[in-house]
């Protein structure tokens, strides 16, 4: 039997999506992703990696890098309102080829050129 945890509600959007928080872990309930608490240090792209796949957090484990597209599911409304963060150029699993990656920042993707350049990190996971 899975173990039910009470949530508390942290922010509404205006499209319905509530971020519960339990601990510093985040579940947006609209796309139904549980967000980690932010990595206490920079990580390289490969760092970063082996970070959230390695991370147990509360009793969750099976987390990994987001990809450009879960990053972008926490901006609402053109990046006018984040449901359970602001994203800080957090690296993602996407890539545009050689050693580009990228990120996101408050309301923008960002192309960084070095994958060895350190980032934030945050780790997700399906709440399934």
């Amino acid at each position: 039997m899975k173990k039910l945890i009470t949530l508390s509600i942290l922010t509404l959007s205006v499209l319905g999506a509530e971020c519960l928080d339990h601990n510093g872990i985040k579940l947006n309930t609209q796309t139904n992703l549980m967000w980690s608490t932010p990595a206490s240090t920079s990580l390289t792209w490969s760092g970063a990696q082996t970070y959230c796949s390695n991370l147990v957090e509360g009793v969750y484990s099976n987390w990994v890098l987001p990809n450009i597209n879960q990053l972008e599911s926490e901006r609402v409304n053109f990046g006018e309102t984040e449901v359970c963060f602001t994203p800080n150029f957090e690296w993602s699993t996407t890539f545009k080829s050689g050693t580009d990656a990228y990120k996101m920042d408050a309301a923008h993707v960002v192309l960084d050129t070095d994958r060895t350049n350190t980032n934030p990190v945050r780790c997700v996971r399906s709440n399934q």
